[in-house]
């Protein structure tokens, strides 16, 4: 079993994770693989930036449910050890007014930056390495900019803002 699934399943009727998102990141750049949402309500957040991600199914483990997310939304396979090493897993909560929820954010390092995106569902477009220092608050929905942000942060040795 993969250490970063431990523990994490969809459970029904109660779940322990609300939903799985990869920080695919390039160490020798420090950089990470981000997304234009274009499938997410509410509308007023459709265009923002995120990482590539989602729900769980019933009973699913996270890492394979983060490898089918990846996979549909990049059209990337994490298993392949060639390119991806997990590297740490973190659970956060999501402390939302109208749904608060814990999610896991897993920082999975890339061998390579030369990847070939090729999304198969129209959740998302546009994936791209953007720079760590660079993301801002602006980028992340925000329910994420002031849970997920900090723990990026700290995960990559960079300086918080």
């Amino acid at each position: 079993m993969d250490i970063l699934s431990i523990g994490c399943k969809y459970n029904s009727p109660r779940k322990a994770e609300a939903g799985v998102f990869a920080a695919i990141w390039h160490p020798n750049t420090n950089s990470i693989v981000m997304q234009v949402r274009t499938a997410l309500k509410p509308k007023e957040l459709l265009g923002i930036k995120e990482f590539p991600g989602g729900g769980l199914e019933e009973n699913e483990d996270c890492w394979i449910g983060l490898c089918r997310e990846v996979k549909e939304e990049l059209g990337l396979d994490l298993s392949d050890q060639s390119l991806f090493i997990p590297s740490s897993s973190a659970r956060i909560w999501l402390d939302q007014k109208k749904n608060p929820e814990w999610i896991r954010l897993t920082v999975v390092r890339a061998n390579t930056k030369e990847l070939k995106f090729a999304p198969q569902d129209d959740e998302a477009k546009d994936p791209q390495w953007i720079p760590v220092s660079e993301i801002n608050k602006e980028y992340l929905s925000p329910a994420f900019r002031f849970n997920i942000l900090p723990v990026l942060r700290s995960r990559l040795l960079d300086p918080p803002l």
